[in-house]
């Protein structure tokens, strides 16, 4: 007996010498899918959060813009008593060249190379209406993108190539030209508002108060094409002009405006649609570098024209409102609720509206 447990004893001692099997480690498939659905869940809840936070730096760096721009404004207005025209610069004779108020001021906005490549004993454009063409010395400055005059928030492309047989760096900026009510969809004449092609304003004539009276707003630059048949289809507010021309004759005598006068119905029915909308810093046109305050902040309802005056709101790429600055230099955003009637005060010099504090 004692030998077979010496030899039981030898056995089991022998088996527990011999190393053991280790067991591999790794996932199964099921945790591997359930790792993928937690890593999924957490994306979904974080990438809004990381969109949210995006969004509110482009818009504050779109503030900033309009902040500088409205600074370069009063810059202008010190050196020259007035602030720069919806189209200009005015010649001894009085007549305009046509640049726009935005490409005025680069001299303020540290583009001073910039604008030694516009040469302003030159004609922007060569021909008339439709038919013109940019004059081929100034392509180099007009196709140059300037940071400050696009909103980082807007996804289209800045170079627009479709218009005017040019190629051309857009803007997301525009100056306010009025209420846009009556005749005052014609900038060939005095509107409502600050600017108008050969205005000469001064922060004098802002009867209403420059903290009341806007200066700059933003806009959204088109498709850069154009189309026919019902709106085409775009993400957010539309940026797309319908073109009721057809039919209507531009008044030659002040106020201007158009014969017979635009109406929304018109504008409802329309087939014609271009892309236009900021087509380039330089120009003066109220599609370009123009906005006046018809439609509310971020309306549904497009922009529309007739031989070039018309109805341009302003509009934004971020929710909830449009940013904008006033005459003072101050910048805030403007609710897409405020009242029709306040936004439209706002854009008046010396309408005598008494504007809501709120601004809603």
């Amino acid at each position: 007996m004692s030998g077979e447990r010496g030899q039981l004893s030898n056995g089991r001692g022998k088996r527990s010498s011999q190393p053991s099997q280790s067991h591999q480690g790794g996932f199964t498939l099921i945790e591997l899918l359930v790792v993928i659905a937690i890593i999924g869940l957490l994306m979904a809840l974080l990438l809004p959060a990381i969109q949210r936070v995006r969004m509110a730096a482009n818009s504050l760096r779109s503030r900033n813009n309009l902040r500088q721009l409205a600074i370069a404004m009063h810059n202008h207005h010190e050196t020259l008593g007035v602030l720069p025209p919806g189209s200009g610069p005015l010649r001894p004779d009085g007549s305009s060249m046509g640049f726009s108020a935005l490409a005025q001021i680069l001299p303020y906005v540290e583009q001073d190379n910039l604008q030694r490549l516009i040469d302003l004993n030159q004609p922007l454009f060569l021909g008339q209406g439709p038919n013109r063409v940019l004059n081929p010395v100034h392509q180099p400055a007009i196709q140059t993108v300037v940071p400050l005059f696009l909103n980082p928030g807007d996804g289209n492309s800045p170079i627009f190539t479709s218009y005017w047989q040019a190629r051309s760096a857009g803007t997301n900026y525009a100056v306010n030209t009025g209420s846009g009510v009556g005749s005052f969809v014609d900038l060939r004449f005095p509107t409502d508002g600050v600017f108008w092609h050969a205005s000469q304003v001064r922060l004098s004539d802002l009867f209403d108060g420059t903290s009341n009276t806007l200066l700059l707003a933003e806009i959204l630059r088109g498709p850069d094409r154009n189309a026919t048949g019902p709106m085409p289809n775009s993400a957010g507010p539309p940026r797309w002009a319908a073109s009721i021309s057809t039919g209507r004759t531009m008044i030659p005598t002040p106020p201007g405006g158009v014969n017979p006068p635009m109406t929304e119905a018109d504008c409802a029915r329309s087939t014609s649609w271009f892309g236009f909308r900021g087509a380039s810093w330089a120009y003066p046109d109220l599609s370009s570098t123009g906005f006046n305050t018809y439609l509310p902040p971020n309306s549904n309802q497009p922009d529309c024209f007739a031989h070039g005056a018309g109805w341009y709101g302003a509009r934004s790429p971020f929710p909830g409102g449009v940013n904008v600055s006033f005459a003072d230099g101050s910048v805030r955003m403007i609710r897409n609720s405020i009242h029709i009637q306040v936004w439209r005060a706002l854009s008046t010099r010396s309408g005598g509206e008494v504007v809501s504090a709120t601004l809603d």
